[in-house]
C-alpha cells in the first residue's frame, strides 16, 4: 500500500487506486476509472488535416468526434463503436494514418473528476 499525492508516481507504480475524500469514493485499476469517467476513445493521427475525414468517421458510427488539426479523436466503444471500423473507414475515405493509440487521460484528471462528482 503506498499513500501519496504525487499522481505520476501512482500511474508508474500502482495497479488498483482508491481515492479518499474523507470517505472512500473510488477504488479500481485506472484503466477501469478512466473508462468509467470519460469512456474509451481512440486518438487517430493522419497525415494532413482531418476535418475532411469527420463525415467518414461519423458514418461509422463514432458520436463523440473532436478535430485537432491532423489529430481525430472519437469515441470507441469496444463492441458497438470497434477501433478497427473507424480505421477502415478512414482508408476507405483516402486517409493516410500514421498512428493509431487509446486516448488515456492522466490520473491527475481522474482525481478531479471523481472530487466534482463527490463533493465534501
Amino acid at each position: 500500500m503506498l499513500s501519496t499525492h504525487n499522481l505520476d508516481e501512482v500511474e508508474r507504480v500502482a495497479d488498483r487506486v482508491a481515492v479518499l475524500r474523507s470517505r472512500l469514493i473510488a477504488v479500481d485499476t485506472p484503466a477501469r476509472l478512466r473508462a468509467r469517467l470519460f469512456g474509451a476513445r481512440v486518438r487517430i493521427l493522419v497525415s494532413g488535416p482531418a476535418a475532411r475525414f469527420e463525415p467518414a468517421v461519423r458514418a461509422a458510427g463514432a458520436g463523440d468526434v473532436h478535430i485537432d488539426g491532423s489529430v481525430l479523436t472519437a469515441a470507441s466503444d469496444g463492441d458497438s463503436i470497434p477501433t478497427p471500423r473507424l480505421v477502415r473507414a478512414l482508408v476507405e475515405a483516402g486517409a493516410d494514418i500514421v498512428s493509431v493509440t487509446p486516448e488515456e487521460h492522466p490520473l491527475e484528471q481522474v482525481y478531479l473528476r471523481l472530487l466534482e462528482e463527490n463533493p465534501a
